[in-house]
């Protein structure tokens, strides 16, 4: 602060002093503050991080929720707020309280969200979502947002973490310190236009990037993208209003402006970028927004007229999809579109295996199992008895209690094990809990041999529970009783998906050429091919296909409601998709669920230039599952820590 003024402050508040006998503050003491404190407790319940490792087999989920993936001592709240440029604040948990407290300078007016994370190595146990129960997102949900803007610190009081990550906190409990998102049409700025991006010539915060001029990132400079902003007023539905049919007159309109976008890889008409031409997407879709203006009143949104960019009408309807090249090509039933025309395995032997629901104690319970054959009679020459393997599951924790990711099970052998089929087990099932000493579990440094020691041979103590069991029939109903003998995978040899009978192994064999089929890039946009994402832990064939909200083309990024703040020259939106991902447990799957989340703020530079902040990352899910945890750390951490880029979008 100026001294001048300082003194000048300190002289005044003397005469007054003398004349009225008092003076409260000086001018430096009464700046402006626009910091904003927030504060709460993480709830130390059984919902969050009560360790239990014989729950830990993804079987014991209605006895309470068991998160292996840390103490409170291992977390910390980090907050970041949306200002130019972005300001970012953490701060440790209590102990035994799990209480936080954490200031964000210049953060008044703007949005914030808030993340728990491992403080070690930064990954994001669970995500902050203010939830708005009086309003709907365009797939019909109850509104939730992880972004919120405060006129004042807050304090979020105690909170708790759901086995999914969800830190859930209704809006109206923090209602006297939000800001306002209700903006009318006039004011807000419509983003809408074909635009280009551009690198961010500012300081770019800590863990932010920009654009480059290099195709590899997928973000390259000069990238055409469409922003489609729709304006209209909030509509309530009345009991007659359906996704098929709603006028109208089939509910209320109000009186507060609502707004959605949507965005779209490519513009209008092709771009050359380079030696590239980026096709027309929009276009090639049909120039359709994807939803029809009932389905839309459905959702709360009443849209009078269809948006219009560069002279083009994006009309109400729904998208003309198309089959991409190379794909939908085999003989029915094997022509769906997701379906790569003439797949292969990736191994030519195919072991039948599968997921299948069982139910015990009035929990379900969700087992993999895989076809053996087993040398009955143990003559070591013929393996004549077919039996099914299966597994719900297990996890390793090093003597911390921490999850461990194991992936070297080939080199490494027990030093003993301990065998349980509790009452809590279904039948035909036992668990085995394994001690491992001085064992590498990754093997990224070769394993101690003949007594001589490896360096840097990242050796650890260990021990690992499975629960496992072997049974006559797929569906895990009648438990195997005779003599354990020899047994090894059985399988079939085929030269094509197509060919395996079983409905679940062709589809994966199939979904596991979905993305190496190509045309899911800019290259691909001159077809309006539907974006797929795949269930691998789905027990029904027609749940193997994700149905992960209102269906999309690969060049539609995203279509969903945006809120902008006061000024109307910032909005915010974001977008979640979820996804299954396999990973190996002792020769056993386990199924990960994903959330990604994708979250832009927009701000209005002019007329023709914005100053975009992304933040895309994952979570991971299944936080009572060590396996799944231990993976978040290791082969999933740069999913789950996501990135951050600042750039422009100049108008074209």
């Amino acid at each position: 602060m100026n001294s001048n003024l300082w003194r000048t402050g300190t002289v005044l508040c003397a005469v007054a002093m003398t004349a009225f006998m008092g003076c409260s503050k000086t001018l430096e003491e009464t700046a402006v503050d626009t910091s904003i404190k927030i504060s709460g407790a993480l709830s130390t319940g059984t919902s969050l991080y009560t360790q239990n490792q014989s729950t830990m087999r993804r079987i014991g989920i209605g006895s309470g929720i068991n998160l292996a993936m840390a103490s409170l001592s291992d977390l910390e709240v980090y907050a970041i707020a949306f200002t130019t440029p972005p300001v970012i604040a953490t701060a440790d948990l209590n102990d035994a309280t799990g209480a936080f407290e954490l200031t964000l300078p210049g953060a008044k007016g703007a949005f914030i969200s808030l993340i728990f994370r491992d403080k070690t190595d930064y990954t994001t146990v669970g995500t902050v979502e203010f939830v708005d129960s009086s309003k709907t997102d365009l797939d019909g949900n109850t509104k939730s947002s992880t972004s919120i803007a405060f006129n004042d610190s807050v304090s979020l009081g105690s909170i708790t973490m759901s086995s999914d990550g969800k830190v859930q906190i209704p809006v109206s409990t923090v209602q006297a310190a939000t800001v306002s998102t209700s903006v009318s049409a006039a004011v807000a700025f419509d983003f809408s236009g074909s635009w280009t991006m551009g690198a961010y010539d500012g300081t770019l915060p800590t863990g932010y990037t920009t654009t480059t001029d290099s195709m590899e990132n997928g973000m390259p400079n000069g990238m055409p993208i469409t922003l489609i902003r729709m304006a209209g007023k909030a509509f309530t539905p009345g009991a007659g209003c359906t996704e098929g049919s709603c006028a109208s007159t089939d509910g209320t309109i109000g009186t507060e402006d609502r707004f959605a976008i949507s965005i779209w890889g490519g513009a209008t008409t092709p771009v050359t970028l380079g030696t590239f031409t980026v096709p027309a997407a929009i276009t090639a879709c049909g120039d359709k927004l994807g939803f029809t203006a009932a389905q839309a009143r459905a959702h709360g949104i009443h849209l009078e007229s269809a948006p219009t960019i560069n002279g083009l009408t994006i009309d109400f309807g729904a998208y003309t999809f198309q089959t991409k090249a190379d794909f939908g090509g085999d003989p029915a039933p094997n022509n769906e579109p997701w379906m790569k025309t003439g797949a292969t395995p990736r191994d030519p032997k195919v072991q039948n295996c599968g997921p299948v629901t069982i139910t015990h104690n009035s929990v379900d319970y969700t087992a993999w199992y895989c076809e053996s054959e087993m040398d009955s009679d143990d003559d070591g020459t013929v393996y004549e008895t077919t039996v099914y393997t299966a597994g719900l599951g297990g996890g390793c924790f090093d003597s911390a209690s921490k999850p461990v990711m194991v992936d070297n099970w080939s080199a490494i052998y027990p030093d003993n094990c301990v065998s349980n089929a509790g009452t809590d087990l279904p039948p035909g099932f036992k668990s085995d809990t394994c001690t491992y000493t001085n064992k590498d579990p990754d093997g990224s440094d070769g394993i101690s041999s003949g007594g001589t020691a490896v360096v840097n041979n990242p050796a650890m103590n260990f021990t690992c529970t499975h629960t496992f069991g072997i049974f006559t029939d797929s569906s895990l109903t009648t438990p195997y009783s005779g003599s354990f003998h020899q047994m090894r995978p059985k399988s079939t040899t085929y030269a094509t998906c197509a060919e395996i009978p079983d409905t679940l192994p062709r589809y994966r064999c199939y979904a596991e050429n979905y993305w190496s089929g190509g045309g899911d890039g800019p290259d691909g946009w001159a077809t309006c091919s539907k974006r797929y994402n795949f269930n691998w832990a789905a027990t029904d064939p027609a749940n193997f296909v994700m149905a992960d909200g209102r269906d999309k083309p690969d060049a539609a990024f995203l279509t969903e409601l945006i809120d902008y703040l006061p000024d109307g020259k910032t909005a915010i939106v974001e977008h979640k998709e979820h996804e299954t991902r396999t990973i190996g447990d002792n020769g056993k799957n386990v199924f990960c669920q994903i959330e990604r989340m994708t979250k832009l703020k927009i701000s209005q530079i002019s007329a023709t230039k914005l100053l975009v902040d992304l933040q895309e990352s994952s979570q991971m899910m299944d936080l009572d599952n060590a396996a799944c945890v231990a993976a978040a750390k290791t082969e999933f951490q740069k999913d789950v820590k996501g990135e951050k880029v600042l750039f422009y979008l100049n108008k074209i």
